[in-house]
C-alpha cells in the first residue's frame, strides 16, 4: 500500500473519531437538559391572585421572592406573606378561595394539577385566613387538609375562619372595635380560634363528636392543651374586615351582651375619688324607741 493510501485511511479515521465525540457531546447535553428542574413557566399554576392591597410577597420553593400583584399565578411550594396592612385573596382552579388578613404566613404545600387525583394540603403558621372550599373538598373531605401550628383541619364543602392569636394582638384588635365592648368576651392571648360559617369542620386536636358546625367557634389553649367550643363567632373575627364580611347580620345577634353589672364594673373609675367631692353619709339603721303614752 502506497503512502497516499495510508494517508487517506488516517484522515478517515480522524473524521470518524471527531464525529463520534460530537455525537457523544450532543447526547450528554440532551441528558442534562432533560433532568433540569422545571421552571415556574413550565409548572402548572394552581391559583391566581384576584385581590391585593398593602404590601405582600410570595416566596417560591427555590427562595425567589416576588411582590404580590393582581392576576399573579401561584404554584405548589409558594408561600404568601402579608404585611401589617395587607389583604390578599386568591382563587384555586377548583374554586377554593382563600383570604389572608395582615401579618399572615400561608403555604401551598400540595395541590393536584387535575381534579380527579391528588390531595390538597395548605398550611398557615401565623395570622388568619378565611377559607371557602371548592369542588375537590366537596367530592371528598379527606382530600382537603389545612395544617395549623396545633393540628390539622379537614372538611368538605365549607366556609370558615382560622385565627392564630400571638401574645395579646387579638385583645388589642378587639379593643380597637368600640362595637365589641357591648358583648361578652373570652381570653384570646396565645389562643387559636376556628369559626365556621358553613358546613362542618373536623379538628384533630379538638375532640368534637359531631364536628364544628355553623355558628360555632373552637378556642384552643396550647398551654393547658384544652379546647373550648363557643356557640357564637367572636366579635373580633366578625368585625375584622374581610374575615367577617357579609356575616354580621347573621352571626352578630348571637353574641351575648354584657350585663348591666359588668358594664358598671367596667365603667367604674379605678382611681380614688376627688377629696373635694361631696360624699353621701352612710345610713345607719337604729332601732326605734317605743312611744310613751301620755
Amino acid at each position: 500500500m502506497n503512502s497516499r493510501s495510508r494517508q487517506g485511511l488516517s484522515v478517515n479515521h480522524v473524521l470518524r473519531r471527531v464525529t463520534s465525540v460530537w455525537h457523544l457531546g450532543i447526547g450528554v447535553l440532551l441528558l442534562m437538559v432533560s433532568v433540569q428542574p422545571a421552571t415556574a413557566a413550565e409548572l402548572k399554576s394552581v391559583a391566581t391572585i384576584v385581590q391585593a392591597s398593602g404590601s405582600a410577597i410570595t416566596v417560591s420553593s427555590e427562595g425567589e421572592k416576588r411582590s404580590v400583584v393582581l392576576r399573579q399565578s401561584l404554584f405548589v411550594g409558594d408561600s404568601i406573606e402579608t404585611g401589617a396592612n395587607a389583604w390578599v385573596t386568591f382563587n384555586f382552579y377548583d374554586l377554593t378561595r382563600v383570604v389572608l388578613r395582615p401579618d399572615t404566613k400561608f403555604l401551598i404545600r400540595e395541590f393536584p394539577e387535575t381534579t380527579p387525583s391528588g390531595k390538597i394540603i395548605l398550611e398557615i403558621s401565623e395570622g388568619g385566613a378565611r377559607i371557602t372550599t371548592g369542588t375537590i373538598a366537596a367530592e371528598d373531605s379527606d382530600r382537603f387538609n389545612v395544617v395549623t401550628p396545633y393540628g390539622d383541619l379537614t372538611g368538605g364543602r365549607s366556609e370558615w375562619v382560622v385565627r392564630i392569636c400571638a401574645e395579646d394582638e387579638c385583645e388589642q384588635l378587639e379593643q380597637s372595635f368600640s362595637r365589641c365592648s357591648g358583648y361578652q368576651s373570652v381570653t384570646k392571648r396565645n389562643r387559636q380560634f376556628v369559626a365556621v360559617y358553613k358546613g362542618v369542620l373536623d379538628l384533630d386536636y379538638c375532640p368534637i363528636q359531631q364536628g364544628l358546625n355553623p355558628g360555632e367557634t373552637s378556642v384552643f389553649d396550647p398551654q393547658a392543651n384544652s379546647c373550648q367550643v363557643l356557640d357564637e363567632v367572636p366579635c373580633f373575627i366578625l368585625l375584622d374586615e374581610k374575615l367577617g364580611r357579609g356575616k354580621l347580620g347573621k352571626y352578630l345577634p348571637r353574641l351575648q351582651p354584657v350585663s348591666e353589672d359588668d358594664r358598671q364594673e367596667n365603667t367604674r373609675p379605678s382611681r380614688r375619688p376627688n377629696s373635694r367631692a361631696v360624699q353621701p353619709r352612710p345610713r345607719v339603721d337604729r332601732p326605734r324607741r317605743a312611744l310613751r303614752r301620755r
